[in-house]
């Protein structure tokens, strides 16, 4: 009986032995797999980066008329005589260094200005040139550099704004 015993316990280190090299193995190449894996990640993570810049402006707008001025468009507002309005407006996804004429009234290319029962339809005057008349024009606006990507655009309502207006309907 001591014989078999001792056979058996030879078969038993023989498999341990083989079981623990195998389980080494495993384990090296799972290592090896994770790192490859995380390398792998980082390298396409780095040459994949791209930096989001955000432009902030800030619109204002003056009323230097004797009369009460509604706009009505994506922002509406009244002005009375001699006030003004103002909103932020925040971009994401702008360029690195913004310039003024980087940035597009928040009007769209319609806006509807009225003063005294007149009504002034603004539209693009030249489309395909960008020309825009009265507030809807970035070139209409007076600007000032607040910082990185972030301007003050301003827009005085002048009786000039309403000379082609015509009767509301």
């Amino acid at each position: 009986m001591p014989l078999q015993e001792k056979k058996r316990g030879m078969i038993g280190k023989t498999t341990f032995i083989t079981n623990t090299a195998m389980l080494q193995k495993t384990i090296s190449m799972t290592y090896f797999i994770f790192r490859i894996s995380l390398l792998s990640v980082l390298i396409s993570a780095q040459s994949c980066s791209t930096v989001e810049y955000r432009a902030d402006a800030k619109y204002v707008y003056i009323n230097d008329t004797a009369s009460t001025i509604e706009v009505k468009g994506r922002h509406s507002f009244v002005l009375n005589p001699q006030e003004e309005y103002a909103f932020q407006h925040v971009v994401d996804g702008a360029k690195e260094n913004m310039t003024p004429n980087d940035f597009i009234p928040p009007f769209g290319d319609y806006a509807v200005v009225i003063s005294n029962n007149k009504c002034d339809t603004l539209q693009p005057l030249y489309p395909y040139k960008g020309v825009k008349e009265g507030l809807l024009g970035i070139e209409n606006y007076t600007s000032e550099k607040l910082g990185h990507n972030n301007f003050k655009f301003t827009y005085h309502f002048t009786e000039e704004d309403f000379v082609d207006a015509k009767p509301c309907e």
